[in-house]
């Protein structure tokens, strides 16, 4: 990579998507680009990495704007079973008390 000042650690990278540091060893395993600084030691090239879980991956990224997010939460929700009127009902009041 030949801007040290923008590549990321493994720790980074996981925050920046929101998960374990576990899950992003999983993906260097299955070909998430990546650059190895001897041993254990990764660096991670942000551009790069979007691109690659772009293609690789249907959930958006921590870096995809909030439209993509909320098309993600619409494909939830239309997927989902309709509440019972009980269920519903649940939901309001535990909402009404937070």
């Amino acid at each position: 990579m030949s801007d040290q000042q923008h590549a990321l650690t493994a720790e980074q990278l996981a925050q920046r998507y929101g998960v374990s540091i576990e899950t992003i060893r999983r993906l260097v395993k299955r070909g998430l680009p990546h650059y190895r600084l001897g041993g254990r030691l990764f660096r991670f090239n942000p551009d790069e990495t979007d691109v690659w879980m772009h293609s690789h991956h249907r959930a958006p990224s921590a870096s995809n704007s909030d439209d993509d997010y909320r098309a993600y939460v619409r494909q939830i929700v239309a997927a989902a079973p309709e509440l019972s009127a009980e269920q519903a009902e649940r939901i309001r009041a535990i909402l009404a008390d937070g």
